[in-house]
């Protein structure tokens, strides 16, 4: 069922915006998850080929009513999600379903759970040979947690693929990769939010270092040219790119 709502407040960037889900956060405000997809002149093109996948995520506008602090405007006056600030709400939110579920969850039930939940995106592997992992860290903390995990990894040859978003801290970013890897890849996801690959390649200082323009080429690249370890990493949207592209494993 489509919201008439949701598509006025929404129309302006996006199309087709049916209610995917409903999920109660907090003193019983409701915030909607939507699926949609970005009008024409929103889309990137790669190449010859339109970036016309299905996204999901929440109505900025309605987000705003709930957390006003997890929703700013950037310059050109379009309201943008704070994804860490939607971070520490979900904590709340847990608390709250704590104290509703904390009678009937036994540490057996909950053991389980723990065992079969799956973080996606998250350092996780899509290619076993060559070995391709993602992940979606897309802030200074972000990278630097992982380039610390990837530092004390046991591999002789370690490259990065990156692509960050343009708002983000690049310098510093690009800084905590390349004293981690080996080669690093700069590529470009498909979204308009993404950097150019010219300025990370101008900000990024490394001996060893190439651009490949579309995150298809970079994949077919690391599948040609194998190493021991491949990374993406920089941006959700880049991730989100890549699991369109290929098919993870189980």
């Amino acid at each position: 069922m489509i919201q008439p709502s949701l598509l006025f407040i929404s129309g302006l960037l996006r199309n087709n915006i049916p209610t995917a889900t409903k999920s109660i956060i907090a003193s019983k405000l409701w915030i909607c998850r939507v699926l949609f997809r970005w009008r024409n002149e929103y889309r990137r093109v790669d190449k010859s080929r339109i970036i016309d996948t299905l996204k999901l995520g929440v109505v900025a506008q309605e987000l705003q009513k709930v957390f006003p602090n997890a929703v700013t405007k950037d310059k050109d006056g379009y309201l943008r999600i704070r994804q860490e600030d939607m971070f520490y709400a979900m904590i709340n939110a847990i608390k709250e379903l704590d104290l509703k579920w904390k009678n009937r969850l036994t540490n057996e039930i909950l053991d389980r759970g723990f065992k079969n939940v799956k973080w996606q995106g998250r350092f996780e592997t899509i290619s076993k040979n060559p070995l391709i992992v993602i992940d979606g860290c897309h802030n200074i903390d972000g990278v630097k947690r992982v380039c610390d995990f990837v530092k004390n990894l046991n591999y002789s040859y370690k490259r990065a693929v990156i692509s960050i978003s343009a708002d983000k801290e690049l310098k510093e970013m690009t800084s905590l990769i390349a004293k981690v890897f080996d080669e690093i890849v700069i590529t470009k996801y498909s979204y308009m939010r993404s950097s150019e690959v010219d300025t990370l390649n101008e900000l990024l200082v490394h001996p060893n270092k190439k651009i490949i323009k579309s995150v298809q080429d970079a994949l077919d690249y690391c599948h040609k040219e194998k190493c021991e370890l491949t990374v993406f990493l920089g941006s959700l949207y880049l991730v989100s790119e890549v699991y369109n592209l290929v098919k993870p494993l189980k």
